[in-house]
């Protein structure tokens, strides 16, 4: 039983039962199947796995590349907060890789599951960030986002809704009447109602005005769905150019 067979179970189980297979997927195929695919399950070691684990961290942020050319890298940012980052980063990807360990021992397959269970992540990588914008940063990041980024930047600060969600709403889900919002699916997988400010109301009514109610409330410059990670790049250059 290799890693590569544990890997691909479980991302099975993710595509059938999760939303997160398509991220897990990609974090697997980049991160842990290059290293540790062809290893025996049974002939990890702690020290194996905590050595490729500081490697995670050591190694520098994947740029996205044209498939097939050779994959490019950014320059490493020795700063506490881009060590923090990659530690980050590094948690999220041995996660992966312990559940799809922790599935093959609860399936009987392995007898122990002492080696991976003694791999701890690291501490404080994944502790939030407190940041909250002034009014006038606020308006800086509207003006400064690309056209068809804007409204997903002004819905983010006058709903308080993840990015997911609001790539998932459809028109039919803003209610002037109630002054709501209805998330049909969040993270924790249940729904809920966001319970709208003036300017939410206002903002949403003039958005959604002439649309279909079965039409996604959001679409990029292409007239397409926004997806995982596509706000990461317009988001960073109206930072730069809002100087936040």
């Amino acid at each position: 039983l290799t890693v590569r067979t544990a890997i691909e179970d479980y991302l099975a189980f993710l595509e059938a039962n999760r939303k997160s297979a398509r991220d897990a997927r990609y974090k697997a195929e980049a991160f842990i199947l290059p290293t540790l695919g062809d290893k025996d399950v049974v002939s990890l070691t702690t020290k194996e796995l905590r050595h490729w684990l500081n490697g995670l961290v050591k190694a520098p942020r994947r740029l996205r590349t044209v498939k097939g050319k050779k994959q490019k890298h950014a320059e490493v940012d020795d700063s506490v907060d881009g060590k923090r980052r990659r530690q980050s980063t590094a948690n999220r990807i041995l996660t992966i890789l312990k559940a799809a360990l922790n599935q093959q021992f609860k399936d009987g397959n392995v007898t122990s599951d002492v080696e991976w269970r003694r791999v701890a992540p690291f501490r404080g990588a994944d502790e939030a960030r407190a940041r909250y914008l002034s009014i006038d940063e606020c308006r800086r990041l509207m003006n400064a986002a690309a056209p068809d980024f804007r409204p997903l930047v002004t819905a983010a600060l006058t709903t308080g809704a993840r990015y997911g969600e609001l790539c998932q709403l459809e028109v039919r889900d803003f209610n002037p009447d109630s002054e709501t919002l209805h998330v049909r699916t969040s993270k924790s997988g249940k729904g809920r109602h966001i319970e709208l400010t003036t300017e939410g109301v206002r903002f949403l009514a003039g958005h959604c005005q002439g649309k279909p109610s079965d039409s996604l409330m959001f679409k990029n410059a292409s007239g397409e769905a926004w997806g995982i990670a596509h706000q990461v790049r317009p988001m960073r250059d109206a930072c730069i150019t809002a100087k936040i």
